[in-house]
């Protein structure tokens, strides 16, 4: 195929990602990597998007971390996932900065929201499975059994 040609179906392929979401530059640059276009054309395409302000890091960092805010995930979560997608720890980081007390206002919303479904079961499983929700959502250990022990109204665990 033409060169012409092979980099107008990866703009082709690279809007249709954006249009569903925010992409990180590494996520569509790895997307049409596996679409099989040659590294020159990914270069260009990503290149291109950035430089028309269709895809740009920190918009994307910024949707992540309200998306992950919403779900519940802690912080470091989300930072994580940032750097898994490509973003520098420092833009990582600046990003879903947060202090502790929104923090754990967050980890006790979400908390409370999966306790009204572990209503009618004995306190010992509801402490152990709210805890283990917040541990998987990226949440310290310590905050983790306090708000676990608090919501299942029994004594912490140490």
């Amino acid at each position: 195929m033409p060169p012409a040609e092979r980099l107008e179906k990866a703009r082709a392929v690279a809007l249709r990602l954006l249009g569903s979401r925010e992409r990180s530059a590494l996520e569509i640059r790895q997307r049409l990597r596996q679409r099989g276009f040659d590294p020159e054309t990914v270069a260009r395409v990503a290149a291109d998007l950035v430089e028309a302000g269709l895809q740009d890091d920190r918009r994307f960092a910024a949707q992540a971390v309200e998306s992950g805010a919403a779900r519940g995930f802690s912080s470091r979560a989300i930072q994580q996932r940032l750097r898994r997608a490509g973003l520098g720890s420092a833009l990582a980081a600046q990003a879903a900065a947060e202090d502790e007390q929104a923090e754990e206002a967050r980890a006790r919303e979400a908390a409370a929201r999966r306790a009204a479904r572990l209503a009618g079961s004995p306190p010992d499983v509801r402490f152990r499975r709210l805890s283990s929700f917040l541990a998987g959502r990226g949440y310290p250990p310590e905050l983790c059994r306090r708000l676990a022990a608090e919501l299942a109204e029994v004594e912490p665990e140490l």
